[in-house]
């Protein structure tokens, strides 16, 4: 009861920041999706490729990447109601957004520059976001538990990234996102 509150909550406050005028990020193509049985050899040249992408930034940017891969599997998967075999793809992304958060502070803690990461890792994981909230409509009740905890995983992704960037890339952020025709909506003041 108290995850459906708090997911209430959140989602509530992701259309009070103007959630509705977040440009959608594209998804990439899923290639192979779970269920084949070929896709193992897919995560296992993923991490190849990973262990071999070096500095901080460069891990965190390809944890960013393999985040919305994971998100497009889910939507492959869901497209074809194989609701139980999503299940993994979305705890695998929330799994990539902790490494993200964890790449950037480690980043940060070495001084350089994550400015431009955390800008892009605002504007995706709003998107992500509400990629996870209309996923939550077509799970199965016993399954929408996950569903909620990676949302607020990906909300709380977004909210840390918007608290470090200084104000005056938050304007420029929200000036670009910003849909013609959509109500205007203040810079989010994230506490």
């Amino acid at each position: 009861m108290f995850k459906k509150l708090l997911f209430s909550l959140v989602l509530f406050s992701c259309l009070f920041l103007g959630f509705s005028s977040v440009k959608a990020v594209e998804l990439p193509d899923p290639g192979l999706i779970p269920g084949n049985f070929f896709y193992f050899l897919k995560i296992f040249f993923e991490n190849i490729r990973t262990f071999f992408t070096f500095g901080e930034i460069a891990k965190a940017e390809r944890f960013l990447f393999l985040a919305e891969l994971r998100l497009a599997e889910v939507k492959k998967l869901i497209e074809k109601d194989e609701f139980e075999l999503a299940q993994r793809p979305i705890i695998r992304y929330g799994e990539h957004i902790d490494n993200v958060l964890l790449r950037e502070e480690r980043a940060r803690n070495k001084d350089l520059d994550t400015q431009d990461l955390l800008i892009e890792l605002s504007k995706r994981t709003l998107s992500h976001h509400r990629v996870l909230t209309e996923f939550y409509d077509s799970f199965p009740e016993e399954s929408k538990s996950i569903i909620e905890e990676v949302a607020e995983k990906s909300f709380d992704a977004y909210s840390k990234s918007l608290k470090l960037i200084p104000e005056e890339k938050k304007e420029e952020i929200f000036e670009e996102d910003h849909v013609p025709g959509a109500p205007r909506v203040r810079t989010p003041e994230v506490l």
